[in-house]
């Protein structure tokens, strides 16, 4: 390709711009509002995205003092932008950007590539390479993004982004790879399944704030997921359908302080072998409707659950059978649970601290903790239901007064010390 084959202006200027890296702006508008006509761009903001790819493929030399790129400001792209199984080490940055036709990068390597406040059908780029970091900001993807396998050394950044496939995986991202963080926030929403199963992210993962929606189903697919640093899905992030973190390793903490996950009736969080090594935080305003399974997951730190809600009811809230805490779990100031609490099995070297808790399961078995293994157990004053304590060992155990004291199992129980009111006019240090 040569200029002669360019067919519009927009293609021309940006032709003469990619050597040295300027950047062409065809003008206003915003493609990912709802109602948006693209028709209303006419041909001075077309550009092929054959041009852009044979450009990024070396149609053009830099010029020398410089770094060629593609820097396309409210353009029109028509057809695909297809590298799949090239190499291109020039930047692409796309920004209010109507692209008509899928990005192909499968199997390609690249440097940076930006889309952002965009608009585009998909993002195919299964074993795509990247020298760089890729972001979606602000975009909109109204089919699926898929980067199974891809490596990307710096940031994946789909802040504010919008993925829409309902029904089926938004984000296919299973066996990927990050080395500088995954930020899933600031107005971050997908309809459909986000999938990070077996994926390694280096750095945080950020869905703070964000809004997950695939009813019924898995909403978030973390199993297997290796994050070296915090993850973070917090400060009203919300989750319709299932978060999963089967056998996931994260290496921080994992914060869901005043998240919402909703689930009716089946699992709101599936974390079975979970390893956290710095705490994992549920509280202040954290809300659960459906089970949250904990089953022989290990947390290094404190589990705090201190302030929560948690709704299941005539089932399990939180099934944490076997599991093991290196510190302290916290159900107090104000924690709530409709539903059955299982700690059976569990190994906790701090305390457990249900002092001020409201747990309500009537008729049936409210908190089990048989076969529980805690050097310090403090007792819930508001249990409607029994309380399982059969096989449990336990240092000191602290008791509500006996007028708070609900009906309790305790063939086996042993423990080495009985406190009947200790601590019980006030919660215990916040950390």
């Amino acid at each position: 390709m040569d200029r002669s084959d360019l067919i519009s202006e927009a293609e021309r200027r940006l032709w003469d711009a990619f050597p040295r890296g300027e950047v062409v702006d065809l003008g206003g508008g915003d493609p990912t509002a709802e109602g948006f006509d693209p028709n209303a761009w006419g041909d001075d903001r077309r550009v092929r995205g054959e041009v852009i790819t044979r450009l990024l493929l070396g149609a053009r030399e830099r010029e020398p003092g410089y770094v060629a790129r593609i820097a396309l400001i409210g353009a029109r792209v028509i057809g695909p932008i297809d590298l799949s199984g090239g190499h291109t080490e020039h930047e692409l940055t796309l920004d209010r950007c109507w692209i008509d036709q899928p990005v192909n990068l499968i199997n390609s390597s690249s440097s940076t590539v930006l889309i952002s406040r965009s608009r585009l059908p998909r993002l195919v780029g299964f074993g795509w390479r990247v020298s760089g970091s890729v972001s979606l900001i602000g975009s909109r993807c109204v089919d699926e993004v898929r980067l199974a396998g891809a490596h990307i050394t710096g940031q994946l950044v789909l802040a504010g982004a919008t993925l829409t496939n309902a029904g089926a995986p938004a984000l296919t991202a299973d066996g990927l790879t990050v080395g500088g963080g995954m930020f899933c926030d600031d107005g971050f929403a997908a309809n459909g399944e986000i999938r990070l199963a077996g994926a390694s992210i280096t750095g945080p993962l950020v869905f703070t704030g964000a809004v997950l929606a695939h009813p019924d189903e898995t909403a978030l697919n973390g199993d297997g997921l290796t994050v070296n640093g915090d993850a973070f899905l917090n400060d009203g992030f919300t989750a319709v359908g299932e978060i999963r973190l089967g056998s996931a390793h994260i290496t921080g903490q994992l914060v869901l302080t005043n998240a919402t996950l909703s689930n009716p009736d089946r699992r709101t969080l599936f974390a079975e072998r979970l390893t956290v090594d710095s705490g994992m935080l549920c509280r202040s305003g954290f809300t659960s409707v459906g089970e949250i399974r904990l089953l022989s997951a290990r947390v290094a730190g404190q589990l705090s659950f201190a302030g929560a809600t948690l709704a299941n009811p005539d089932k399990a809230a939180l099934a944490a059978h076997g599991l093991t805490v290196d510190g302290d779990v916290f159900c107090y100031d104000g924690f709530t649970a409709v539903g059955e609490i299982r700690l059976g099995g569990a190994h906790i070297t701090g305390c457990l601290d249900f002092r001020g808790a409201a747990l309500h399961n009537p008729g049936r078995l409210t908190l089990s903790l048989a076969s529980l293994d805690c050097p310090y157990v403090l007792l819930p004053t508001q249990v409607d239901g029994e309380c399982d304590l059969r096989r449990a060992q336990i240092g000191t155990l602290c008791l509500p007064p006996r007028d708070q004291q609900p009906p309790m199992r305790l063939a086996g129980l042993t423990y080495t010390d009985l406190d009947p009111c200790l601590l019980y006019t006030s919660p215990g240090p916040r950390t």
